[in-house]
């Protein structure tokens, strides 16, 4: 499998700030710790004719990104979850991006991930964003939660 190369690029910071700029969540660029959490899933059609989401247990899927940033990534429940700074943690997605074309090449089936990032913003409040691709949708989705 191939591995991200150029994870530092300004090109990949620019991505994500443009990412968060939109959900209103700049506010990650000065977090000094993140909560990261991915799991992997496949999704399947109902007989209703709605999406399903299965998810996969793959403990090794982010195996590769652990070792590259030294972060320890826990797998537990069907999930990848670790605490890091923010570059770490946008090298941890990538990651899970590239085990994800990885999949969706080799498998015939609509393979996605969903990541969750938690950290708090100046006012110490907590920002959760959830972030989801698949097959069918190559550039991430996000969704930001307030508590």
């Amino acid at each position: 499998m191939d591995y991200p190369e150029d994870l530092d690029s300004s090109n990949m910071i620019q991505q994500y700030k443009n990412l968060f700029a939109d959900i209103d969540c700049l506010s990650i660029f000065k977090a000094p710790i993140i909560k990261g959490s991915i799991y992997f899933c496949i999704y399947t059609c109902k007989d209703d004719g709605l999406s399903k989401e299965e998810l996969i247990d793959d403990p090794s899927g982010l195996e590769a990104a652990s070792s590259c940033t030294g972060i320890d990534i826990n797998y537990q429940d069907k999930h990848h979850r670790w605490i890091a700074k923010l570059p770490q943690s946008l090298l941890i997605l990538e990651y899970a991006t590239t085990y994800l074309n990885f999949k969706n090449v080799s498998s015939p089936g609509n393979n996605g991930v969903n990541a969750e990032l938690k950290w708090f913003d100046e006012q110490d409040q907590e920002v959760i964003v959830h972030l989801s691709k698949s097959k069918f949708n190559i550039n991430w989705q996000a969704a930001r939660y307030i508590n």
